[in-house]
């Protein structure tokens, strides 16, 4: 007998149907009948078919069915599903992709996947083929079904569930390939009417929903519960209603489903373009065979990241890079999950004090409801966004990468609006466009996105994509690093720095790297209120290298363990400057850091300016909050506001006391100013009268 060969398709909304043939022999050879079938011919409520939803198994074609009297190689699980699904009277019209669609045709299939969600959608019945009973196991299928029917009867309390139970059972049943397989979520995810069949068994699947929640959601793996949610919502959906709108974007169907496999790397995206609400006239959702699976996922990623980032997919892998600028919002600060409506995550966001931060907190609110994503989100992940996108990314630091967690944020929740039913903030392209903020600097993003976890392998076509930046481990250390630095510059400008320490200790023992100290950290950090959080615990937070000593850092540096940190940790080539020992002089630790700088070098750049800096110039420079740190003692103690002067006095002499130990001849040269030669002179013999005559 001949091989089948498909006839090519009418044009227009045509696919094919079969036809299975009835026989009573349960061992005589499936056959079927194929003919077109036009989809926009709809005359009653519903087509009257059914559409079945199965996974292939491991592909390869073990048995043949008859087909127009031809032979049609299938492989095991569909051949078994068709023998449990054939009457022994009636013809059965099914859908079945694998029969009617060729698969031997790239243009057929792409052509075909656009009118998948319409065929499940209008389906009279999807069938959900769940394989044959565990001969050990027990009928799980029907363990769920007496749960659902004894929960909705309200027949017994949940403790007298445990006699109906085969968790073992139920959670291999959960456990099945099904489960996994990405073309399943637009299934389901349109389907109005849904069964769930194992071998002989069959229940109603919103009836499967509701026993599945009977079990330990705990115990349950990550990728069920979203699409036992698809499932449900199948009896909320009018069968009448001719119209498909899209529920998500793909941004975030890929958030949800990227651990879920198919046998065929594109169709990891093509799958869910039936449940995407974006434009179906976009080109990259638009199926196409011809590109490599590397291609498709460069032209996705520039769509949800936006088109100023460049991509690039690391070689031998599944992962894009994805590099552009942007802005952090915040941070997460709390995670809960919200197991009843399916796993829901309800997020508490911190805000930076930025003009965009407190646009999204006052559109957003602190509390976000976020649908389920394969990556759970943590405490501490980053919430940023990228020029170009419309909606924020959550991304986590990681030892060697900044990953992106979920690549399109948008919240659900609507309680935090004065207006009831107030519509969510959804930011345009000209509305981000129209963003530029002048007080705060973008970031320079550099990230991974492991769009779908390795369940396939690569396409032998598939090439080495070229990376326009030359990516490498050390330009992803670098995406970690200005991640970091924007994180800790803002942490500066907070008013409880205490509590955003624990954020930047945690982002830092995280991703096992250390902030660079650059000048904006440091002037926040001397700019920092406080007395509590010297700079070593607020930025300098592990060991750094190459420190910047500049008079910021010295200005920032509250301690003189943090100057002594700068001092060791810094280029040794770069020599200590005279801008750094007159930042020094302004310190009330002045002549205690101008003892640490000659310990590392043995001359200073003492010039006769500064001499006559130390000699009361100083005060004039004072910002208000160094001012009070030399009056402080004397507030405290009361003591005469007229006693202020001869505290700077006494600072002056121990600076002048230092730099004549070292480097006499330098103030001995300012002596002679005409200006604050004598002032300079009076110092000099107080200081000879209190420890012994000075050398000429």
């Amino acid at each position: 007998m001949s091989s089948y060969d498909h006839p090519p398709l009418p044009r227009g909304s045509y696919t094919r149907m079969i036809d299975l043939l009835p026989d009573r022999e349960r061992s005589a050879p499936i056959r079927c009948k194929v003919f077109s079938y036009n989809l926009s011919d709809r005359t009653g409520s519903t087509h009257l078919y059914e559409a079945l939803s199965y996974t292939w198994g491991s592909g390869l074609a073990r048995h043949s069915i008859i087909v127009n009297g031809y032979i049609l190689p299938v492989t095991e699980n569909l051949h078994t599903a068709l023998l449990y699904l054939r009457d022994h009277q009636l013809v059965r019209t099914l859908w079945v992709d694998a029969i009617c669609i060729n698969q031997k045709d790239n243009d057929e299939k792409a052509n075909q996947i656009p009118f998948m969600q319409y065929i499940y959608a209008n389906a009279d019945r999807v069938i959900v083929w769940l394989g044959e009973p565990d001969r050990n196991g027990g009928d799980a299928l029907e363990t769920i079904r007496r749960l659902a029917e004894h929960k909705a009867l309200m027949r017994l309390k949940p403790r007298q569930f445990d006699h109906l139970r085969d968790d073992a059972a139920c959670q291999k049943l959960l456990r099945n390939d099904w489960f996994r397989r990405i073309w399943v979520l637009q299934e389901v995810g349109v389907a109005r009417c849904i069964t769930v069949q194992l071998g002989l068994t069959k229940i109603d699947g919103y009836a499967f929903c509701e026993g599945v929640g009977s079990l330990d959601v705990s115990l349950l793996p990550e990728y069920i519960l979203p699409v036992i949610s698809l499932i449900q919502g199948s009896i909320f959906r009018s069968r009448n209603a001719t119209d498909l709108p899209g529920i998500l974007s793909i941004g975030e169907l890929i958030d949800m489903y990227h651990s879920h496999s198919a046998t065929v790397p594109h169709d990891k995206i093509y799958a869910l373009l039936g449940l995407c609400s974006d434009d179906p006239e976009t080109p990259c959702l638009k199926p196409n065979y011809h590109l490599t699976y590397d291609e498709v996922v460069e032209q996705v990623a520039h769509y949800v990241f936006g088109r100023e980032c460049a991509v690039a997919i690391l070689p031998g892998t599944q992962t894009a890079v994805i590099r552009g600028m942007g802005w952090i919002l915040g941070h997460i600060v709390s995670v809960e999950r919200n197991d009843s409506g399916y796993c829901d995550q309800v997020i508490q966001v911190s805000y930076h004090k930025t003009a965009l931060g407190k646009m999204y907190q006052s559109k957003w609110a602190n509390e976000w409801i976020l649908r389920p994503s394969a990556l759970p989100i943590q405490e501490y992940d980053v919430v940023c966004l990228l020029q170009g996108a419309l909606w924020p990314t959550i991304v986590r630091l990681g030892k060697s990468q900044v990953s992106v967690v979920m690549s399109t944020v948008a919240s659900q929740n609507r309680t935090k609006w004065k207006h009831n039913d107030a519509p969510l903030y959804y930011p345009s392209e000209q509305t981000m466009s129209r963003i530029q903020p002048q007080d705060w600097l973008p970031v320079d993003f550099i990230l991974t996105w492991d769009v779908f976890q390795a369940h396939t392998r690569r396409s032998k076509e598939s090439r080495q994509s070229p990376n326009p930046h030359s990516i490498q481990s050390n330009c992803l250390e670098l995406g970690r690093q200005h991640i970091l630095e924007d994180v800790a510059f803002h942490m500066l400008g907070e008013t409880d720095l205490e509590g955003q320490i624990e954020l930047l200790k945690h982002l830092l023992s995280q991703s096992l790297t250390k902030i660079p100290v650059s000048e904006r950290v440091l002037q926040a950090a001397a700019a920092a209120q406080t007395t509590n959080c010297d700079l070593s615990s607020a930025v300098l937070l592990g060991e750094q290298k190459n420190l910047p000593l500049t008079e910021i850092s010295v200005e920032a540096a509250t301690t003189l363990d943090d100057l002594m940190r700068l001092l060791f940790y810094r280029d040794h080539s770069e020599k200590i400057s005279e801008q750094v020992v007159l930042a020094a002089i302004s310190n009330p630790e002045g002549s205690n850091i101008l003892e640490t700088f000659y310990a590392y070098q043995e001359e200073l750049p003492i010039s006769v300016d500064v001499v006559k800096f130390a000699a009361g110039r100083f005060i004039g420079s004072l910002s208000p909050r160094r001012y009070f740190e030399f009056v402080s003692p004397l507030l405290e103690g009361k003591i005469h506001w007229k006693a202020h002067p001869k505290v700077f006095w006494e600072h002056g002499k121990r600076c002048l006391d230092v730099m004549y130990r070292h480097q006499t001849y330098a103030v001995l040269e300012a002596v002679r100013d005409p200006e604050m030669g004598d002032m300079i002179k009076r110092m000099l013999r107080e200081i000879e009268v209190e420890r012994g005559p000075m050398q000429e």
